[in-house]
């Protein structure tokens, strides 16, 4: 590099080299707030406050666009548009065709990216100001075809199911790709694909993506927060990924209780990790409540001694034990 070009002489596009670390930091510290906006947006639509999530996002992005910090069409801004159709399909009836224009906006967002980088042959040569990785435009593409999918699953059109199978069934094979599949990070789509089916009406097939859930949470739960540790209030995860657990699995007990049973041992597998993702998310009471009730089936119905029956009993205790011994902060 040229002296001049060191002491802040032009750079390429008639920006000095100062000017363009200036603009690069803008643009950094707006991808940082726009990620900030939807996690909030994203803790607000499992509170069921969606509005609020909805009008947060959008003002971000609008004051990004405003201020020139990024485009309409700024691949940055792919996750405020997940999050926007998200709340938009939340909100439902008129609001859906909303969440349309929001994704098919990242859907061209993302084939215009992905286009301009195939151009190149992956020279990044005027796009040095992009600030998103690979990794980052594989998971926006799960993204996308998980919402598609979220969005045909509320539609009542000829077609719209199929569609929604599809669409979810990309996007699990793309989140497979980075996390495996008995991953909890698998577990929203599972859940989604889940709902397809009961709204099909296919209960066992249904009961097969819910049960995966629950396999998931329950295994997670008692070998990483109840594992060896000490601390069972330490996490290794966002608690937001709790949380929208705790929304789902309430879901899912309904539905078991209405097709199985409120007795049933399936009943009370929900119930269990129900109870677990409750301590998760520092309700104990509801917790030890629901878990002791999913003892009392496994009891009745396996037997006191059976592994199932003593896994409840053993963690019952174990969070008893960490309120009883002081540890709770």
């Amino acid at each position: 590099m040229s002296n001049q070009n060191q002491n802040g002489g032009e750079m390429g596009g008639g920006f000095t080299e100062d000017e363009a670390n200036k603009k690069r930091l803008r643009k950094e510290n707006g991808k940082m707030e726009i990620n900030e906006a939807v996690e909030t947006a994203k803790r607000l639509i499992i509170q069921n406050r969606v509005e609020e999530a909805n009008r947060l996002v959008y003002d971000k992005m609008t004051d990004m666009i405003k201020n020139k910090i990024f485009g309409e069409n700024s691949i940055e801004l792919l996750p405020a548009y997940f999050v926007l159709a998200e709340a938009n399909i939340c909100m439902g009836s008129s609001r859906l065709k909303k969440a349309e224009e929001f994704l098919i906006a990242a859907y061209w967002n993302l084939l215009k990216y992905t286009s301009d980088e195939n151009e190149k042959g992956g020279d990044t040569k005027g796009q040095e100001d992009v600030l998103v990785t690979k990794d980052e435009i594989e998971r926006y593409r799960a993204s996308l075809h998980k919402t598609f999918g979220r969005l045909f699953l509320t539609q009542n059109r000829q077609g719209a199911s199929k569609q929604a199978l599809e669409e979810l069934s990309k996007g699990i094979y793309l989140e497979c790709q980075f996390h495996g599949p008995e991953s909890i990070y698998l577990c929203s789509s599972y859940y989604y694909m889940g709902e397809l089916f009961k709204k099909e009406g296919q209960v066992q097939k249904a009961k097969n993506f819910y049960l995966k859930i629950i396999q998931i949470w329950k295994k997670f739960i008692t070998e990483k927060d109840l594992g060896s540790i000490q601390d069972y209030n330490y996490s290794q995860i966002d608690r937001i990924h709790y949380e929208e657990a705790s929304e789902h699995l309430k879901q899912i007990q309904v539905f078991f209780e209405i097709e199985f049973g409120p007795q049933d041992v399936l009943t009370a597998e929900c119930m269990f990790t129900f109870g677990l993702v409750l301590f998760k998310n520092e309700n104990k009471e509801a917790s030890i409540d629901i878990m002791t009730k999913a003892h009392i089936i496994f009891s009745n119905v396996l037997g006191e001694f059976d592994r199932k029956t003593k896994e409840v009993e053993q963690n019952i205790r174990k969070i008893q034990n960490m309120y009883g011994g002081g540890n709770h902060h």
